[in-house]
């Protein structure tokens, strides 16, 4: 014996579509979020004065600056509370770029972002032991410094996956839930 389905074919069809259109929504959103990291973020500048050279990073991707005037500066950051300082000479690393974010070898560079201006200056790392880490910095003609950061890891493809599975279940519980609602209004009113 053939047992009968609870939900008609119109039925089934919506709960189906509900499921799919979550999952897409999901998978764009995850999409949006996982690249939202993928652009250039202004870093803060030296004040008053125009970067001209990259001379050396630091291992947190701080930059020495050169300006036009000869100073040297210490620059990262991008919120309202970071600062270029003023450095010495005797400050400089010994290596232009820490050893750690030179681990990739010959592996190619991603693809970044279009500049957000004119690049007179620009320098590319890359951190590969582990986890891939990637960064691009550079001086805009305008003397501004910019970076680009992208970490290539594992998990987002797990969150990827993961989102769009629960977009499937959100829109399976949501069409079923219209459906019973749509049930329950169309239903007459039963007489006590």
């Amino acid at each position: 014996m053939q047992r009968r389905s609870p939900y008609s074919r119109n039925e089934i069809l919506f709960i189906l579509a509900a499921a799919l259109a979550a999952a897409v929504l999901c998978a764009l959103g995850i999409t949006w979020y996982l690249g939202r990291d993928n652009r250039w973020f202004r870093i803060v500048s030296p004040p008053n004065e125009i970067a001209t050279e990259i001379v050396a990073l630091d291992r947190g991707l701080n930059a020495y600056v050169r300006t036009q005037q000869g100073n040297l500066y210490l620059c990262g950051g991008s919120s309202w509370r970071d600062v270029c300082r003023k450095v010495s000479p005797d400050e400089l690393p010994v290596n232009k770029v820490p050893a750690q974010w030179l681990t990739c070898g010959a592996a190619p560079f991603p693809q970044t972002p279009a500049a957000p201006g004119a690049v007179i200056a620009s320098i590319e790392v890359g951190r590969c032991d582990g986890v891939p880490t990637y960064s691009k910095l550079v001086i805009l003609s305008d003397g501004t410094l910019w970076q680009w950061r992208h970490t290539f890891t594992w998990a987002d493809q797990f969150a990827a996956g993961t989102c769009v599975i629960l977009g499937l279940g959100l829109g399976v519980a949501f069409g079923v839930f219209i459906v019973k609602l749509r049930r329950y209004l169309r239903e007459p009113e039963r007489v006590r």
